[in-house]
């Protein structure tokens, strides 16, 4: 398809949204997605969001160690992005 960052935003918005219901397997599939597609465009940026919200999914699960892992990620790399770029 055309719009593949299009592709990478759809399932980390729904992933939000589920985790917020606490739909949490669901969020955690919708972000992994996202995660996959924006490592495949090279879109830093979104990768590092999609960390972030798997990080939020996982604490609110109870696995405060992955949660922090996938944090330290998207901090690196969100550290690397121009300030433009970096929200």
């Amino acid at each position: 398809m055309a719009d593949r960052h299009g592709q990478a935003h759809s399932p980390h918005n729904l992933g939000i949204v589920y985790a917020r219901q606490t739909r949490y397997d669901q969020a955690l599939a919708c972000l992994r997605e996202s995660l996959t597609i924006c490592k495949e465009l090279g879109d830093r940026c979104g990768e590092a969001f999609s960390l972030r919200e798997l990080g939020v999914t996982l604490r609110a699960l109870g696995r405060p160690e992955e949660a922090r892992t996938h944090w330290l990620k998207a901090q690196a790399i969100s550290a690397r992005l121009p300030a433009t770029d970096a929200g």
